[in-house]
C-alpha cells in the first residue's frame, strides 16, 4: 500500500518465516511466540496498522468450538490485553478466521474490546468468487477504526454481514471494487503446467485414490469457473482438502463413470489424468503473483501447508483499501 511499510512480522511456523523473509528481506521477522510480546515492544514499533490472522482451530466447524477457552487462543487473547494499555496504539485493524468466529466467545471479548477502546468496527464474510477469483475461501474479516476515522460506508458500522455477496456490493459501493471486476474466469488462465508435465506423478493421483473415495473428491476441469477450499492437508489427501483437475474429458463424463464404478462396472480412471494443483497454481488461485517464491528448500507437501494456512490475497488487499479510505 502505498505511503505504508511494514515494520515487524510474527509467527511460530519457521517455514512460514522463511517464505515470507524470502519474499520481503527487508522486514523484521520474529519465530517468537507472540504471548511474549510486551506491551511496550508493541509501543516501540508504533505500527499503525495491525494484520492479524489468528488460530483457527477453536472456531472451526470441524473443532471443538471452545472458542476462549482453547489454550490455541490465548496469543489473539495476549494481543486484546494490550490494546487498553498502548500510548500508540494502531488506527486500522484487519483480522481474518473461519466462518464461526463471529459467534464464539473470542468476537465478544474482540468487539468488547475495541468498544473500550474507542474503534468502530465493522465484520463481514467474503468468498474469493464473490472478487473474481475462481476459488471458494470463505472467511470472516474484522475490520477496525481508531475514532474519530470513519469507515466509506458508515451504515455497516458495529454490525455482521454474514452473505459474502452483500459485503461484495458493499465494496462495490465504496469505490474499492467494480462490478465488473467480480466476473469470474475460469480456472484455465490459472494453470502452469505445460502438456509436456501433465503426467508428472508427483502430481497425478495414485490409482489407489482413484479409487477409494471418490464420492467425496471435489473435481473441477480448466473450464471451471470455482474451485475447493485448498487446506492444510492438500496433496496428502483428496477429500474435504481442495480440488483435484481432470486435464481429459468433461465433469459430465467423469460423473457418469463414477456412477457406473459404484454399480460393479470396470472403470479406468487414468485416462481422466486427474491431478493436484501444483502448489505455483494454488499460490495463483490465491492471488499471489508470479514473482512470489515458494522456496525449493521446502519440500512440495510444505508449500501446501502453508498456502492451506494462507489468505485470499486479493480480498485482503480489497478490504485494505477499504480500510484506509476515508469518507470525503
Amino acid at each position: 500500500v502505498e505511503g505504508w511499510r511494514v515494520v515487524a512480522a510474527w509467527d511460530v511456523n519457521e517455514n512460514a518465516n522463511q517464505v515470507y523473509s524470502t519474499n520481503f528481506p527487508g522486514v523484521s521477522v520474529f519465530n517468537t511466540d507472540i504471548n511474549r510480546v510486551t506491551s511496550a515492544e508493541l509501543d516501540h514499533l508504533d505500527a499503525k496498522l495491525w494484520l492479524l490472522a489468528p488460530p483457527c482451530q477453536p472456531y472451526t466447524r470441524q473443532g471443538t468450538r471452545k472458542g476462549s477457552t482453547d489454550p490455541r487462543a490465548t496469543s489473539f487473547l495476549s494481543i486484546l490485553d494490550h490494546l487498553p494499555t498502548l500510548h500508540n496504539p494502531p488506527t486500522h485493524i484487519l483480522i481474518e478466521n473461519v466462518l464461526g468466529f463471529e459467534a464464539s466467545t473470542t468476537f465478544k471479548d474482540l468487539t468488547r474490546t475495541l468498544s473500550e477502546c474507542d474503534y468502530t468496527y465493522q465484520a463481514m464474510c467474503l468468498n474469493a468468487l464473490d472478487v473474481g477469483v475462481p476459488n471458494s475461501r470463505p472467511r470472516m474479516y474484522i475490520l477496525a477504526k481508531k475514532k474519530p476515522l470513519k469507515f466509506i460506508v458508515g451504515s455497516a458500522d458495529d454490525t455482521v454481514l454474514t452473505d459474502s455477496a452483500a459485503s461484495a456490493e458493499l465494496l462495490v459501493k465504496s469505490g474499492v471494487i467494480t462490478k465488473e471486476s467480480r466476473e469470474v474466469p475460469t480456472i484455465k488462465q490459472y494453470l502452469k503446467l505445460t502438456d509436456e508435465d501433465n503426467d508428472d506423478p508427483a502430481f497425478l493421483l495414485p490409482e489407489e485414490q482413484l479409487l477409494k473415495g471418490l464420492e467425496h473428491v471435489d473435481i473441477v476441469t480448466p473450464s471451471s469457473t470455482r474451485s475447493g477450499c485448498f487446506t492444510k492437508s492438500y496433496g496428502r489427501r483428496s477429500k474435504g482438502s481442495g480440488s483435484v483437475l481432470i486435464q481429459r474429458g468433461t465433469t459430465e463424463e467423469y460423473l457418469s463413470d463414477r456412477r457406473a464404478y459404484r454399480e460393479g462396472s470396470t472403470v479406468d480412471f487414468k485416462k481422466y489424468k486427474m491431478r493436484y494443483f501444483t502448489p505455483r497454481e494454488v499460490a495463483t488461485l490465491m492471488g499471489y503473483p508470479d514473482e512470489f517464491e515458494l522456496p525449493d528448500s521446502l519440500q512440495t507437501i510444505q508449500h501446501y501447508r502453508l498456502l492451506g494456512n494462507s489468505l485470499s490475497i486479493r480480498v485482503v488487499a480489497s478490504l485494505i483499501r477499504y480500510l484506509l479510505a476515508d469518507p470525503e
